[in-house]
């Protein structure tokens, strides 16, 4: 009969339908994480990621088995379903990682200034500055992170103090933020031994809001301390910023009135 609804079942293969299924979440996943770094290092994102892929994989289970039922037009309505879900929602995701993405003037080099008699090092794009040293902050240059993140290096040679400054993008806003970065650079402050691999241990670990805040303390086997300070800050246009202020030296105590300094 012209017309008619073929309703009859047929046994679904599923080594044949796995590829199918899987497919098109490997691709979304891999696309993601082209688009940016921060994909591979924040949680909230593969959260997100996670929800976006669970669904469509289950909307191709269910296409598959609604085919083997002989429900064609139920099963191609499914797998739209899931189609759309699943690149409108990672197209989502990827606009929001190029909206948390540095621009060139948030990646800009400090400049010196003179404030209240005092030398500081201001950044030109974002405003906050920090007290220099006494004996004056000597650049070692910058590098980017990640697509959301900067960071710049400074020595103070008669001192012998290692500064460091990090900028991280969209992160900051709440004390929570401010633990889980802390937390992720507990973690690895392994590398703080450097090539000769010194021990290190951190003993100190503090967060605080109104406003988000932070520190962090880690001793290196030969004697060295690395004292950090993390601020969670916005910048003038709204964006919230974590930035961290770091020093290594012999004494605990180097470089205080620097780490503590910080200036909107």
């Amino acid at each position: 009969m012209t017309g008619a609804v073929d309703l009859r079942k047929e046994a679904v293969d599923w080594r044949k339908e796995l590829p199918k299924i899987l497919v098109p979440p490997a691709l979304a996943v891999g696309f993601a994480v082209w688009r940016g770094g921060a994909f591979l290092s924040s949680a909230w994102a593969w959260g997100i990621l996670a929800l976006i892929l669970v669904p469509e994989i289950g909307a191709g289970f269910a296409s598959a088995y609604l085919r083997g039922a002989g429900r064609q037009m139920t099963a191609t309505l499914v797998a739209g379903v899931g189609f759309v879900w699943l690149f409108g929602g990672v197209g989502w995701l990827t606009m929001h990682n190029r909206a948390v993405a540095m621009t060139a003037a948030e990646r800009a080099d400090f400049v010196t200034v003179e404030e209240g008699g005092r030398r500081r090092l201001r950044h030109p794009g974002l405003g906050f500055s920090f007290v220099d040293s006494k004996g004056g902050f000597e650049r070692m240059g910058s590098q980017a992170f990640r697509s959301d993140a900067h960071f710049y290096a400074f020595v103070d040679r008669g001192q012998q103090i290692g500064l460091t400054i990090g900028l991280f993008k969209g992160q900051g806003d709440s004390p929570a933020s401010l633990r889980e970065l802390l937390e992720t650079m507990r973690r690895e402050a392994s590398a703080l031994g450097g090539a000769a691999k010194t021990p290190t241990t951190v003993v100190e670990l503090n967060t605080a809001d109104d406003p988000p805040r932070g520190d962090m303390h880690v001793m290196l086997g030969d004697g060295r301390h690395y004292r950090l300070k993390a601020y969670g800050w916005r910048s003038p246009d709204g964006a919230p910023f974590a930035i961290l202020i770091g020093a290594l030296a012999d004494a605990p105590d180097a470089a205080s009135d620097v780490l503590a300094s910080f200036s909107p």
